[in-house]
């Protein structure tokens, strides 16, 4: 799944990005599997080399796959430099323990931008950015 938005001169993320969901429909496993939810941070794409002070083009979220386990797969970005890295994040798994069918519901919220060690960073700097989000589904 990709998450992809436009930040404004105003630096501002689109809050309609909170609890944005997707659905993967009839996913199928014949025995006990484990899920996880691997991200990267939202960033500007393409990425500058360098940010203005008081800027960022960096923004961490939480990535939710529920459905699937009792107890939901759950990543967190955390990138911690306001140009970022493109570090992929990655959840512990969590395990079904038998087979089974159904949806995986996949939310995204909980956006910040990156602020850097001296305080920088709480404005987002204008452009097109993007993140990708993957749910990886193996059998146990």
């Amino acid at each position: 799944m990709t998450i992809s938005t436009a930040v404004g001169s105003n630096g501002k993320l689109d809050t309609s990005l909170n609890n944005k969901s997707w659905t993967i429909s009839n996913v199928m496993c014949s025995g006990p599997s484990s899920i996880k939810v691997s991200a990267k941070a939202l960033r500007r794409n393409p990425p500058n080399a360098s940010v203005p002070n008081g800027q960022s083009q960096t923004a961490n979220f939480t990535a939710t796959a529920s459905g699937w386990s009792n107890t939901p797969a759950s990543v967190t970005t955390s990138e911690t430099l306001p140009v970022g890295t493109g570090a992929t994040f990655t959840s512990p798994a969590q395990t079904q323990n038998s087979a089974k069918a159904g949806n995986i519901n996949v939310t995204v919220n909980n956006f910040t931008s990156v602020v850097g060690s001296n305080g920088n960073g709480s404005k987002l700097v204008d452009g097109p950015y993007s993140a990708t989000i993957t749910v990886s589904l193996s059998p146990n």
